[in-house]
């Protein structure tokens, strides 16, 4: 009795949430490079990972606003995605910080392409181009240029690199890879694993609005949240923070509240109009699953209802007058317990 969307981007905005948590959220990581332009040994952009992940939900799309949730990560991530709801940490990146020791080799005739292969043991053996590199850019293998790197396209291990200042032989190329080590500027590489690995970290709650932005630091996320149909069959509203399906036609009454009456001696009643409260009111479900069901039933006294109104999301302190008993129990037809014709008596507290 839900409907959910997945939406994707590198900021969301959802207009018909039923104000629940969110189902799903995946978020990318990328590593982050510093500078701009395209890498090259005379314009170095240092590569930094990720020690945790950000996601904010801002009615706005204001982070000055935002709610935010944060999950630390068990080591610098450099690329692969999280799941913040359910925890699972999926990691498709490795780090290189080359310093010369590595195996490299003569690429297809150096005297004239000035291609030299260093091998990178533990990472993907196809041609790809989901990386990233320091010092030169990143191309495909078939248009690779100068002062760039490629992915073989041949099943093994190498990396090719373009360079026509510096590939000039094997030990001329070592020899400059180990002075940008040891000079702090290493030529780095964050290079896609042979395997990705996963690992299991606390999941989160994140509770979304029925009007809201969505947007995580590390990248694109892709967002499965609970829909508030538009007929209004399915919209939610929360019982001491419990989410449930409003009741039939939900839309509440305002009243006006007035203090110091008095009347007059001519019989004319006088009072002070102090502010609104919403009336009280029976609230109506011509079904409910049986989990609902029980959390209505096990409201005693006051609660807290929260729900959105025409001008926004409020939460009210309640006062539960009574259950009204003729809920029939039924099972659906994929064997769902649920309950008929249940009527909940409330009065609202609150003075606005």
């Amino acid at each position: 009795m839900q409907d959910s969307k997945t939406i994707s981007g590198s900021i969301v905005h959802i207009t018909d949430g039923a104000e629940a948590d969110a189902r799903e959220l995946l978020v990318d990581i990328n590593p982050v490079q510093s500078g701009s332009g395209t890498p090259s040994p005379s314009n170095v952009r240092p590569i930094t990972g990720w020690d945790d992940v950000s996601v904010y939900v801002s009615p706005t799309n204001d982070i000055a606003d935002a709610t935010t949730t944060t999950t630390t990560l068990p080591s610098t991530t450099y690329g692969g995605t999280i799941d913040l709801v359910s925890g699972v940490l999926t990691v498709t990146h490795g780090i290189r910080a080359l310093d010369g020791t590595e195996q490299y080799a003569d690429y297809w005739n150096l005297s004239t392409t000035n291609r030299i292969g260093v091998y990178i043991p533990n990472s993907r053996n196809t041609e790809y181009t989901n990386f990233w590199c320091s010092h030169y850019g990143t191309y495909a293998f078939t248009a690779l240029a100068n002062n760039g790197i490629a992915k073989a396209q041949s099943t093994n291990l190498a990396y090719v690199i373009k360079d026509s200042a510096n590939c000039l032989s094997v030990n001329g190329y070592k020899a400059y890879v180990a002075e940008q080590y040891a000079n702090g500027t290493p030529i780095t590489l964050v290079y896609e694993l042979a395997t990705p690995t996963t690992a299991q970290l606390t999941g989160q709650q994140i509770e979304l609005l029925r009007d809201c932005y969505v947007w995580a630091d590390a990248g694109d996320i892709t967002l499965t949240y609970e829909t508030e149909l538009l007929d209004g069959r399915f919209r939610k509203i929360k019982v001491n923070d419990n989410s449930i399906i409003a009741p039939n036609n939900f839309e509440l009454e305002r009243e006006d509240v007035y203090t110091a009456e008095y009347t007059t001696c001519t019989g004319k009643l006088i009072a002070d109009k102090i502010g609104w409260k919403y009336a009280d009111t029976t609230m109506q479900w011509d079904t409910l699953p049986d989990d609902m069901l029980a959390i209505l039933t096990g409201t005693t006294g006051a609660f807290t209802l929260k729900f959105t109104d025409s001008d926004g999301s409020h939460t009210e302190n309640v006062i539960r007058l009574g259950v009204r008993n003729t809920a029939t129990r039924f099972t659906d037809d994929f064997g769902n317990a649920l309950w008929r014709n249940i009527e909940l008596e409330v009065s609202f507290t609150n003075v606005h």
